[in-house]
């Protein structure tokens, strides 16, 4: 039984029996005073609830606005490499060696990748320049963890440690998993044991958003690994509470993260 309907029955019986009932008939006053604070608290939840279903409409239609430069940046992506491609075919010459090196040039493509997810982001989520990154941390055959291509030159310090057996880090779960995933709070994933803020997380206040996303590269020599991440400080890019725009932020990280996997996987190809 909710609020509304038992102060509704509370003011219908104050108004039917007031006169016939002792225990309110001698205490007026007192009812009076419950009455008023029942008013009060009615036009509250009254209040509350506008204010809620206000919210959810301006939710929906952001997540509306956020799918449509969603598709306004995939396709430039495509765009580009297509146009980049045609530019190529152009110059190649019959019998040409190697036409794959050539033509694809995986590592130009991520950072136009890069450049195209960053101007979204800044659109989209209206972050400022120094509140979000994507980084890249890989691994060769038999060797240790590195930072590949990443969005800022930042120090990101040493990424082995992301997959120590001690360690609650996002890398380290996605890389166990093998897929990937979106923490919309990095302070409610802390407390979760699912990450751990960095100092510069804390610099900016302890919170923000990561997606990470694990691929690798089977090959003759051996398996080349990738961990993939957007990670905003400071700001959300979405609530936990708001499972739309959960949905189509974690559909955005997850269509960077399949175009850049396809770039990794032709550096490997190229690189063999």
């Amino acid at each position: 039984m909710t609020f509304t309907t038992v102060s509704g029955l509370y003011w219908c019986v104050l108004g039917t029996w007031k006169e016939e009932w002792g225990v309110i008939k001698n205490n007026i006053q007192i009812h009076q005073t419950i009455s008023l604070i029942v008013l009060v608290v009615s036009i509250c939840f009254a209040i509350g609830g506008w204010l809620l279903e206000n919210s959810r409409k301006r939710a929906a239609v952001g997540t509306e606005e956020l799918l449509g430069e969603f598709v306004t940046m995939t396709g430039q992506v495509v765009r580009t490499k297509f146009k980049k491609l045609r530019a190529k075919a152009l110059l190649l010459k019959p019998g040409s060696p190697d036409k794959l090196s050539q033509i694809a040039q995986p590592r130009d493509q991520i950072q136009i990748i890069y450049e195209n997810a960053s101007n979204f982001m800044r659109a989209a989520f209206s972050l400022a320049d120094d509140e979000y990154d994507f980084t890249i941390i890989e691994r060769a055959p038999g060797g240790t963890w590195s930072f590949g291509p990443c969005l800022k030159e930042w120090n990101h310090g040493d990424p082995n440690q992301l997959f120590a057996d001690n360690s609650k880090s996002a890398a380290r779960l996605v890389r166990k998993s093998g897929d990937g995933m979106l923490l919309p709070s990095k302070k409610k994933a802390e407390m979760e044991g699912r990450y751990t803020l960095s100092e510069r997380d804390k610099e900016k206040g302890g919170d923000g958003s990561i997606f990470t996303s694990f691929f690798a590269v089977d090959t003759t020599e051996g398996r080349y690994e990738f961990v993939f991440s957007v990670v905003t400080y400071g700001k959300r890019l979405c609530d936990p509470w708001n499972k739309d725009a959960m949905k189509v932020t974690e559909q955005f990280c997850r269509e960077i993260s399949k175009r850049l996997e396809m770039e990794f996987c032709l550096d490997v190809i190229i690189k063999l």
